[in-house]
């Protein structure tokens, strides 16, 4: 599932998590693994009880990030990392809004 939403960016942002907290990347990747489902559940959750539409969600998500980037400026940071380096996907892009 990590693949299917993070796309070819999985290992770079494994790795940047990884250099950023000094966890192994490869637990990270089971950390990312065992979290995603459970994201994703309650992204659901969420979406089904304010009755949300995609452009909705997609609203709600990005307002997220932003709340989560100003509280975190090392998580600012990584952000900025995964788009320098070249998001083909867009979604950090959508996400982040940079």
């Amino acid at each position: 599932m990590v693949n299917t939403l993070l796309g070819d960016q999985t290992g770079a942002i494994q790795n940047a998590i990884s250099k950023k907290t000094g966890v192994p990347s490869a637990v990270v990747g089971k950390v990312l693994a065992m979290a995603a489902p459970l994201v994703v559940g309650h992204l659901s959750n969420v979406a089904t009880a304010q009755n949300m539409d995609h452009k909705s969600l997609v609203n709600h998500l990005a307002e997220q990030s932003k709340t989560a980037l100003q509280s975190s400026p090392d998580a600012a940071d990584m952000a900025k990392q995964f788009l320098a380096t070249g998001d083909k996907s867009g979604l950090l892009k959508k996400l982040f809004g940079s």
